[in-house]
């Protein structure tokens, strides 16, 4: 099963099969960022706050060092934005992201870096962030 079934499952009100599955794939070493973001974002909607941030901070700890890696690229950084969003429910101004640049990201146009956090906060709704990431 992948994660869109698994997401589409949590939606239909199949939250205890979803978030089974989804821990079970949180435990594997090849387990990627997004899919402990995710699980996060379950475990919020059903009411564990620690389990909540306990997949948050390995979330973010993980796409961090994938931020540290030459491979990572403007969606990784913006997903680290949004992982940190979730984590203390506020938006970040331009002076704390540009901080948070990795070295090879720094070179980046400000125009771009802007315009992709606009984006971003500009209709960002935590509260139906999963069903929207079912659609896309």
């Amino acid at each position: 099963m992948n994660i869109t079934n698994i997401k589409l499952w949590f939606e239909m009100a199949k939250k205890e099969e979803s978030l089974n599955l989804f821990s079970s794939l949180c435990e594997k070493e090849s387990c990627t960022y997004h899919t402990l973001f995710l699980t996060g974002m379950l475990y919020e909607k059903t009411g564990f706050p620690q389990k909540t941030l306990k997949y948050y901070g390995r979330a973010l700890d993980k796409n961090t060092t994938v931020l540290k890696s030459t491979a990572c690229n403007l969606k990784d950084f913006i997903y680290n934005l949004v992982i940190r969003y979730f984590m203390d429910g506020k938006k970040m101004n331009m002076d704390e992201v540009k901080s948070l640049l990795s070295d090879h990201l720094k070179t980046t146009n400000d125009k771009i870096i802007q315009t992709e956090v606009e984006k971003l906060y500009k209709n960002f709704d935590k509260d139906n962030y999963i069903k929207k990431t079912v659609e896309l």
